[in-house]
């Protein structure tokens, strides 16, 4: 989870453009990189779960791994648009 929380922040970080400093091609480049590097790592990381694994929820109030993964590739197509919408 502790990935997921990266790829958030990092997300969080360049999506909102300021009228006096954009971010450069740079940063725009650094930001990508870092979150395709996240990306893999999801991948990566749930690659060799079981299908028990994947569904197990420490709580019913709790999300299970799938689930969690099924939000993420649901709203990156908006969140690189809104990153992406920066320059």
């Amino acid at each position: 989870m502790k990935k997921l929380s990266i790829l958030c922040a990092a997300i969080m970080l360049f999506a909102f453009k300021t009228t006096d400093s954009p971010i450069s091609e740079q940063e725009r480049k650094n930001a990508i990189d870092l979150l395709q590097k996240t990306e893999q790592g999801v991948i990566d990381a749930v690659a060799g779960l079981s299908e028990a694994q994947l569904n197990f929820k420490a709580a019913p109030d709790r999300w299970s791994v799938l689930e969690c993964v099924k939000h993420i590739a649901i709203t990156e197509k908006d969140l690189w648009h809104l990153a992406d919408s920066t320059i």
